[in-house]
This record gives structure tokens, sequence and C-alpha cells, in this order.
């Protein structure tokens, strides 16, 4: 026999958590991420972060430009006979806009502990 349940037990013991929720970016360059976990006690846990969001543009030379376009073009060899595109690679620049998400603020030690090592790299490689 089962035991009678209560008005707040729970039905299902596997109860699935709600889906991670974004907003739009607003009027400052933030938005809002909404996620939901289980903590060690398996109770829900929400948790709510406001992310930056920075929008970064590339330009590209076109002297690149036309390489890229070169390359698409010109074919040779057994590409050049072939009307099938399956095997043909191609590495070009993407024209589409990249967003860089920041999280935290400036007291965020181990963001601005990666952000010093990647500087010191940068400034090895130059």
């Amino acid at each position: 026999q089962e035991a009678a349940m209560a008005w707040g037990d729970d039905d299902d013991e596997e109860e699935a958590l709600p889906a991670r929720t974004e907003t739009a970016v607003n009027e400052k360059g933030f938005k809002t991420v909404v996620e939901w976990s289980r903590n060690a006690a398996e109770q829900k846990v929400k948790t709510t972060k406001e992310i930056f969001v920075k929008v970064v543009e590339t330009r590209e030379s076109k002297a690149v430009q036309g390489r890229v376009q070169r390359l698409r073009n010109n074919r040779f060899g057994i590409a050049g006979q072939e009307k099938d595109d399956s095997n043909v690679t191609i590495v070009a620049h993407n024209d589409e806009r990249v967003t860089l998400e920041e999280e935290g603020g400036e007291n965020d030690t181990q963001q601005n502990a990666a952000k010093a090592s990647m500087s010191e790299f940068a400034k090895k490689q130059m």
C-alpha cells in the first residue's frame, strides 16, 4: 500500500528544472540570464547573472578580401574539374559580428587574473 500523500508532497521524484532564460540586451549593454540547478540537498537553486555584452567589429584589409575571393573562384587541378563542392575546404574570415560576454565586476579576482595572464601572453607573442 502507498502512504497517503500530503498536499505539499511532490508526486514525482525527478521533477524537471525550468529552462534557462535569457533577456535581450538592454540600452546599457547588459542582459540577464536565469539558470536553475540542484544543490547537494537536492533543492532547487536559482542563479541570476547580469552579463555585460560588448560588440566588437573587426575590419579586413582589401588585400585579404581579394585573396579570399580568388581562392573561391579560381580552382585548379581536380577541384577545377568537379562541380561538387563537398570536398572543397576554404578557410575565410567571417563577416558576422562577434559579441563578448563579461560576467562579474571589477572585483572578480579569477577573471582579472585570467586577463592579466592573457595580456602577458599577448606581449610575449609580439
